[in-house]
């Protein structure tokens, strides 16, 4: 019989890739009953019927259409979507549910889990099959704030954040918070500006299994990494409201303390730029209030695709953006960002096959465009 520690010492040595495939030719041989989850459900709809749970739509499925960008270069086919299709939002009350090891994978008590929130997907079946680490229970009721990429600044203001607006419209309040990848300190930050109490916040730890008395569910808003403007406007509104706009900027963002993704010709670019009257700004230099002000004050923004661009969400409509792509990784999750703040969005292509995606950019790009 295998147990936790001898499974990750096997992940340690041997790496999570060859585990999936170990698990899935060790399973015969494994306690059935001490299988974490046995299966899926399709939908938490579907979940709720078969155990009535307490399940409430917040907002039904909703249509947004899309702003093309604007771009000298060939419209990427990931940008030629012309219509978001955003599936309900809803709450769903799990009495006795489970959220275990430091990802948060939600568990109903029949040990089944639910596709549309397990969204780190059906891998566990084969890498999280036992139960074992450090035991919780809370009491009262635990919103349940776990996500994928949740320690990364894009993820955790984009797809964590909404999760309170949709938890707010169902009149229930948390006693708990139950929250995987705290890492950082614009993490909190953001929990105390929204006004959630520090005492009020459990971290997920490695192998833990919580159990609660009540667990509170919601959906993804939108979906992972493409929010619907009622998200965004969410984020404005409780992040945004208190701080001040300071006189307009034009600022480029710079990544170049990156491993990836960055201009290898940037002195060059942005001695164009300062010409413009562009300043160059590092956000991971700001806190997360600085970051708010800065953009909230941007009247145009040049990026090279990164983390930084999440800061688009508190500037204000009709603000030009510049994202600079390189032609080896295209990802409209700013572009979607853009129209749902209706932002003047516009992308550029550097030069292909570079290392990283790294990207050298033909200034005569910028200045076709500013």
């Amino acid at each position: 019989m295998f147990n936790r520690q001898e499974l990750r010492k096997f992940e340690d040595d041997f790496g999570k890739g060859f585990s999936k495939i170990f698990c899935w030719l060790a399973s015969p041989f494994i306690d059935k009953d001490r299988l974490l989850i046995k299966g899926f459900y399709r939908k938490a709809r579907e979940a709720a019927d078969k155990n009535n749970f307490d399940y409430k739509q917040i907002y039904p499925r909703i249509q947004a259409d899309l702003k093309p960008p604007k771009t000298g270069d060939p419209v990427h086919k990931l940008f030629t979507t012309k219509r978001a299709n955003f599936p309900e939002e809803f709450v769903m009350q799990v009495p006795e549910g489970r959220v275990f090891d430091w990802e948060g994978l939600f568990i109903l008590p029949d040990n089944m889990g639910v596709k549309d929130i397990n969204i780190m997907g059906e891998s566990y079946k084969t890498t999280k099959k036992l139960l074992g680490g450090e035991s919780f229970y809370l009491s009262g009721n635990s919103l349940y704030l776990c996500t994928n990429w949740s320690n990364f600044y894009y993820h955790w203001i984009i797809d964590v954040l909404p999760k309170l607006h949709i938890f707010e419209q169902s009149g229930l309040k948390a006693d708990n918070y139950i929250i995987n990848g705290m890492k950082h300190d614009y993490q909190r930050k953001a929990l105390e500006m929204i006004g959630i109490p520090t005492k009020k916040i459990f971290e997920t730890k490695p192998d833990c299994n919580i159990k609660c008395e009540n667990l509170i569910i919601t959906s993804q808003p939108g979906y992972m990494g493409f929010c619907p403007e009622w998200a965004a406007n969410y984020i404005r509104s409780r992040l945004v409201q208190n701080i001040s706009s300071s006189e307009p900027v034009n600022i480029y963002i710079s990544r170049s303390r990156a491993n990836q993704r960055k201009v290898l010709n940037e002195d060059e670019v942005f001695e164009y730029l300062k010409l413009k009257g562009f300043e160059k700004v590092y956000p991971e230099d700001y806190s997360l209030k600085e970051q708010i002000k800065l953009f909230k004050s941007a009247k145009t923004i040049v990026a090279p695709h990164g983390s930084g661009l999440t800061n688009i969400v508190f500037s204000n409509p009709d603000t030009k953006v510049v994202e600079i792509f390189s032609p080896t990784y295209m990802e409209p999750c700013y572009w979607r960002l853009a129209n749902a703040v209706n932002l003047d969005y516009y992308y550029v292509l550097g030069e292909e096959n570079i290392e990283n995606h790294n990207i050298i950019l033909n200034i005569d790009k910028l200045k076709d465009i500013l």
